[in-house]
């Protein structure tokens, strides 16, 4: 496991204010972080043509080539780890 100022380190990349739509464009004007490597080995392989990203808490599939947003697994980062890293938006999401 990262340590909690590694932790805390990746979710300031991470952008907060967009909530995830399916279908909808990945917005050109925020940040890609990449997913910590530890977790993608432990989530399942992907065909290449998509990746795995963080757009707030939601962690979402990414059509990489069309930069569309395919699907998303709302509140996978829990809230109080995005509270410690102090990046928590004021409705909880």
């Amino acid at each position: 496991m990262r340590p909690i100022s590694d932790q805390k380190a990746i979710l300031l990349e991470v952008p907060m204010k967009v909530p995830p739509a399916i279908n909808t464009d990945y917005p050109t004007t925020l940040p890609l972080p990449t997913v910590p490597a530890g977790l993608l080995m432990k989530l399942p392989t992907l065909p290449e043509e998509l990746e795995y990203r963080f757009l707030g808490r939601h962690l979402i599939l990414r059509d990489i080539k069309a930069n569309l947003i395919v699907d998303f697994i709302p509140d996978a980062v829990p809230a109080i780890a995005a509270k410690a890293a102090g990046r928590e938006h004021p409705r909880g999401r």
